[in-house]
């Protein structure tokens, strides 16, 4: 198979993916600027024109300090499902909600009403009936159900779960898990 260079604008790119057959959906920054705290989600076609920012939803109530868009993956009816996370100036709490786009209609809005437990990868049910997300926090992490009524922590037995992946017939979930950390306590 033939390897493709796309001509797209000079910058930084990360979490590219596939939303269907002529549009990537990446995360991108003209040049890195540590004190720039937008991480926005941008189009981009496959002959590298038409390099824009997505419009999605920002902050209502002008409480966030930063504002973040990322983890994005292409749901299984076509949209793009992301996570976006809000600091909040002097509050210990974040807003962070997982969100869909609909590249015909424009429309964008929450996949469900209620925060996340945790900013990390996720994967969707075939029938979008429910969701898995990962907690990675790096030493511990943990695995949720999401659904419309609520999320709750999957007890797994493992001091790790990770990566979840939903099977395409909706029957599995694949997943990267360790049942022990290295030096811990436990049988």
């Amino acid at each position: 198979m033939p390897i493709r260079q796309i001509s797209a604008p000079p910058g930084y790119y990360s979490a590219v993916i596939w939303l269907n057959h002529e549009q990537l959906i990446v995360q991108y920054e003209s040049e890195r600027r540590p004190s720039d705290h937008t991480n926005l989600l941008w189009s981009l076609t496959l002959d590298g024109s038409d390099l824009h920012a997505l419009n999605l939803p920002q902050d209502e109530q002008a409480e966030c300090t930063a504002l973040f868009f990322g983890v994005p993956q292409r749901l299984p009816d076509g949209r793009l499902g992301f996570e976006r996370w809000c600091a909040k100036l002097g509050l210990d709490e974040n807003d962070l909600h997982l969100l869909f786009w609909d590249s015909k209609t424009g429309e964008a809005g929450l996949l469900y009403s209620y925060e996340m437990p945790a900013w990390g990868l996720f994967s969707v049910a075939p029938d979008l009936s429910r969701a898995v997300i990962a907690s990675s926090s790096g030493l511990q992490d943990h695995l949720f159900w999401l659904d419309a009524a609520g999320s709750q922590q999957i007890d797994l037995k493992m001091d790790r779960a990770a990566r979840p992946a939903w099977s395409p017939d909706g029957s599995w979930i694949a997943f990267a898990g360790k049942q022990q950390l290295r030096g811990a306590l436990g049988p």
